[in-house]
């Protein structure tokens, strides 16, 4: 469990893409991606190395996993997002995450055989919780950062004050050719849209 926290830290707020459409279409399939999203932080955060060098606490909420940094360090919050990211990839599902800098705070105000009550506020959790249906499937997105992160990975998104964390790239030459790659599938599934809308129906193979 959580230890309590008061002060200003990193926040991050973790979304299981398209979970609703899964349930939905297939509540099995919605409740093994879930399943695996708890898991993935269970390992993580039980892995008695990797722990040491994340000190990272994090609870689940619904669909979502909100995560906070205990030493206030962006770094130690990335690496355990980073690791995360990667291992939901690994089993075909994506998460986008938002992080904020500001005053958070945690407590376990309750808990009881039937029961258990926790409190989190702050205006780092607000932050990342509101910004993050506008962050496409996949991102990494700290906000209204400055300066800028000390680390090849992290990009300025747009010409605003958000950096997106490129985590999958092992090169910076990567970068291009994910933005690149992003504004193909976008492009594809636009077409795929607009022909539906003119009558012209693809079959599915």
């Amino acid at each position: 469990m959580p230890r309590n926290f008061s002060g200003k830290t990193y926040v991050a707020f973790s979304d299981l893409c398209g979970f609703k459409q899964m349930m939905n279409e297939n509540r099995k399939k919605a409740v093994k991606a879930l399943d695996r999203l708890f898991e993935s932080v269970y390992e993580i955060q039980n892995d008695g190395v990797r722990l040491l060098k994340t000190g990272v606490d994090a609870i689940a909420v619904s669909d979502c996993i909100v995560s906070w940094a205990r030493d206030k360090r962006l770094n130690t919050i990335v690496t355990f997002l980073s690791t995360l990211h990667s291992r939901m990839v690994e089993e075909r599902y994506l998460l986008r995450t938002t992080i904020a800098y500001d005053a958070f705070c945690y407590q376990n105000r309750l808990q009881l055989s039937n029961l258990q009550k926790t409190y989190i506020e702050g205006g780092a959790y607000i932050s990342a919780y509101m910004a993050n249906d506008r962050t496409e499937p996949g991102m990494i997105m700290l906000l209204n950062h400055v300066p800028a992160p000390n680390c090849w990975r992290w990009k300025r998104f747009n010409r605003t004050k958000n950096w997106e964390y490129f985590w999958s790239t092992h090169h910076f030459e990567d970068i291009p050719k994910i933005k690149r790659e992003r504004r193909k599938a976008k492009n594809l599934k636009f077409d795929r849209l607009t022909g539906i809308y003119q009558g012209r129906l693809i079959e599915q193979v």
